[in-house]
């Protein structure tokens, strides 16, 4: 039953087909990222429509999202319910986060929204990563599974980090979203991307400084 519900999920969050990422390798990062992100566009806007169907939540109106209230007071809302930390506010959040940015595409707040809803992915897909391993230690159809929704989360995750970084170069989540792309890039396999990612850091950044020893720890894995 595990088995059958987890490929009902699979069916529910995207799987960026293995042709996304066998994009050009050729060329600066800032031309990979481009290559990647366009690839990507119309996968990610029809991943965006499919969740926005869920309109049976408790709080929330039609299409998942808040009437007669600022962009501002949408934003926080969707934050205060991220930071309640349990698994159905998490999914909440996910959708208050996707219509947001699909209500406000030009706001300023969709670069944060873009980076918590990456977040988001990314500690779905270390869970389920780290359960696999712990609850199966051979190989089994249904550990399978939960490798390839974790999977799902990490290539989701990706494409956030890649829309929140591409959104505001110079913003104040752009060096962490870019380490993150290169973590996520990393778990998918494609070590060469995730050494050209995080060689771009910039590690004289004010905003970067509690993250140097992790930075260099994970560029010495991956380049």
């Amino acid at each position: 039953m595990r088995s059958i519900l987890l490929k009902c999920c699979v069916c529910l969050i995207f799987i960026v087909p293995v042709s996304v990422y066998s994009y050009d390798r050729s060329g600066t990062v800032e031309s990979r990222l481009t290559n990647l992100e366009r690839k990507v566009d119309t996968l990610y806007r029809d991943f965006h429509i499919e969740r926005g169907k869920v309109s049976d939540l408790d709080f929330i109106g039609e299409n998942g999202v808040y009437s007669g209230i600022s962009p501002t007071e949408e934003y926080e809302k969707a934050l205060t319910t991220l930071r309640q930390h349990d698994s159905w506010r998490r999914e909440k959040a996910e959708i208050l986060f996707l219509n947001f940015i699909q209500k406000y595409p030009d706001h300023e707040l969709v670069t944060g929204a873009r980076y918590w809803l990456a977040e988001i992915y990314w500690a779905r897909a270390v869970f389920l990563e780290s359960d696999a391993k712990r609850s199966f230690s051979a190989m089994s159809q249904e550990k399978e599974d939960i490798l390839t929704l974790s999977r799902a989360n990490y290539k989701a995750a990706t494409i956030n980090y890649i829309d929140c970084y591409r959104s505001d170069i110079t913003g104040k989540k752009s060096q962490v979203a870019l380490y993150k792309l290169s973590l996520a890039l990393h778990k998918l396999g494609d070590n060469k991307n995730s050494c050209a990612v995080i060689m771009k850091l910039d590690t004289n950044s004010d905003l970067h400084k509690y993250l140097i020893s992790d930075v260099k720890k994970h560029k010495r894995k991956v380049c």
